[in-house]
């Protein structure tokens, strides 16, 4: 993890490239938060709630967000929001790049869900 101050952080050379696994690379800490730079690959992600909110940031690619109700579509240069306690789950096409911002020591609890379609 970088420890930067008053410092540009480049996401340059940063991104995981290792198709088809997905991978969370952690960036740096602010305010209790961990920022996560995420890519890599195509991801079915399980179902679970976390005890924190949670913001993904779409950089490239597309990801779905699996709600109780519904999914909700997230293209490149838009965010979602996940509040604490949501189930949900995510899911990527290749190549989809994330920055995820969540609390520090976040837990998650995987839950039972639909199938997905």
């Amino acid at each position: 993890m970088a420890t930067l101050h008053n410092a540009e952080l480049s996401l340059a050379g940063k991104t995981p490239t290792a198709p088809p696994s997905w991978v969370n690379a952690e960036l740096t800490t602010m305010n209790s938060s961990i920022v996560l730079h995420s890519g890599g690959g195509e991801l079915v992600g399980s179902w679970h709630s976390q005890d924190s909110d949670e913001v993904l940031v779409v950089l490239a690619g597309v990801l779905e967000v699996d709600t109780e109700e519904g999914p909700i579509t997230v293209t490149a240069g838009s965010l979602i929001h996940i509040k604490e306690g949501e189930p949900h789950r995510v899911c990527t096409e290749p190549g989809t790049t994330l920055l995820a911002f969540e609390s520090v020591g976040a837990k998650r609890t995987t839950l039972d869900g639909p199938s997905r379609a």
